[in-house]
């Protein structure tokens, strides 16, 4: 299973340089994606709760990388998934494998920043891409728990408990995030931040 887990990785990472070539740097690009890197960090320092073995559930914020996804593109999204990733891993270290790492701490927040995948224009698609990210977000935490922490369960099954752990964390705010985007006004915003 672990093999399995470090392919995945693996072809996680070749899309995300696949992506990241299409992205057009500029100096206004990179102040924007740092904006929105740090409206994660300080949404993720409200916590609502904290479960004893790790996760937590943060005042929705994924928000800002998902929007991020959205008026940028899947690339920039992605890309301020990274500095997400690796801002949780400065405050909130528990890593056991390198696969683990890239299952917890980069390729949730990276799947977060393909909010995008169907464009800006369309609320429902916007919506969709948002339930379409948050369950590859999900499955990823609940892979790395069955794989990584099954110790954890003990006389439950690994996947049911990954299941049930992970969905009250990240499962709930992955679903307020939704909620949250989902009456943004998001062409006035983009209008905004784009220009």
């Amino acid at each position: 299973m672990t093999l399995f887990v470090i392919i995945l990785a693996l072809l996680w990472i070749v899309l995300y340089l696949y992506e990241v070539r299409k992205i057009k740097w500029s100096a206004s690009l990179i102040a924007r994606m740092a904006m929105f890197a740090a409206m994660y960090f300080v949404l993720s320092l409200v916590t609502l709760y904290k479960l004893p073995q790790g996760g937590s559930l943060s005042l929705v914020c994924m928000l800002p990388i998902m929007v991020c996804g959205v008026f940028y593109g899947p690339a920039v999204g992605m890309t301020v998934g990274v500095i997400a990733g690796a801002l949780n891993l400065l405050t909130d270290f528990n890593v056991i494998h390198p696969a683990q790492l890239m299952l917890d701490y980069f390729m949730p927040y990276m799947a977060y920043g393909l909010c995008g995948m169907f464009g800006s224009n369309n609320r429902l698609l916007v919506v969709l891409a948002g339930f379409i990210t948050s369950f590859m977000v999900v499955g990823c935490n609940i892979l790395s728990g069955v794989v990584f922490f099954a110790s954890y369960a003990g006389d439950m099954n690994p996947w049911i408990y990954s299941i049930i752990y992970n969905m009250s964390t990240n499962g709930v705010e992955s679903l307020l995030a939704i909620i949250v985007l989902s009456v943004l006004p998001l062409a006035r915003l983009k209008k905004y931040m784009t220009t």
